[in-house]
């Protein structure tokens, strides 16, 4: 790969981490995870 690859790579990972730690703060995302560990369907309130 070259240095613009990598630093292409690099900060899509570090979006990927913001974006993340923004949405994991939000009831909905909490819900949607333990929904699909329980495998059952989501009961998404919009927070």
């Amino acid at each position: 790969m070259n240095e613009q690859e990598d630093f292409q790579i690099h900060r899509k990972d570090e979006l990927e981490v913001t974006y993340t730690r923004y949405m994991a703060r939000h009831a909905d995302f909490k819900e949607g995870v333990s929904a699909f560990l329980e495998k059952r369907e989501p009961q998404y309130t919009g927070q």
